[in-house]
């Protein structure tokens, strides 16, 4: 359809609410059979999940009580599966839970500086406020290497209650 005039658009937009109203409720239906279909799986598998849990709970348990067959090889491979121990990557903790963060970082800072990272960034806020208080201008700002972008988007708000009613 040429739009021609504002009362073209308002029969446009009515089409665009109409379509959308049909994609809604299409949408709604098909996550209703989605959502049906997952309950009939999730029920029939349900007892069949629970003993894959508990199986392989018992085959952790008894490897690790016989934690000593994995020292050479940190795997044992079988007709239906391989069992093993790997190692997580490393990762640093806290020591326990009396040690805040804030408390970590005042020790590191003052007995190991070498492992506190700071971190310097643009104060985006603090430049947007300067330019909207207009104590500071494009000028100033494009000295530096920056400018503030500010664009205009066309945007299509449907009131779809409006449909609804009609």
């Amino acid at each position: 359809m040429k739009i021609k005039d504002f009362n073209d658009v308002s029969i446009v937009l009515a089409e665009i609410a109409k379509a959308k109203t049909k994609i809604s409720k299409a949408e709604a239906e098909m996550n209703e059979a989605i959502n049906a279909i997952k309950k009939k799986y999730d029920n029939q598998t349900a007892t069949s999940r629970e003993i894959v849990t508990l199986l392989s709970a018992d085959v952790e348990a008894f490897c690790k009580m016989n934690k000593a067959e994995f020292e050479k090889k940190r795997s044992k491979e079988f007709a239906h599966g391989v069992i093993g121990f790997r190692n997580t990557p490393p990762k640093v903790v806290a020591h326990s839970r009396k040690f805040t963060i804030a408390i970590i970082l005042g020790h590191l800072k003052n007995l190991m500086p070498q492992f506190v990272r700071t971190k310097e960034e643009i104060d985006k806020e603090a430049v947007l406020a300067e330019y909207t208080a207009k104590t500071v201008d494009d000028k100033t700002l494009a000295a530096v290497g920056l400018r503030v972008d500010n664009e205009e988007l066309f945007y299509l708000d449907i009131k779809e209650e409006s449909l609804q009613e009609a």
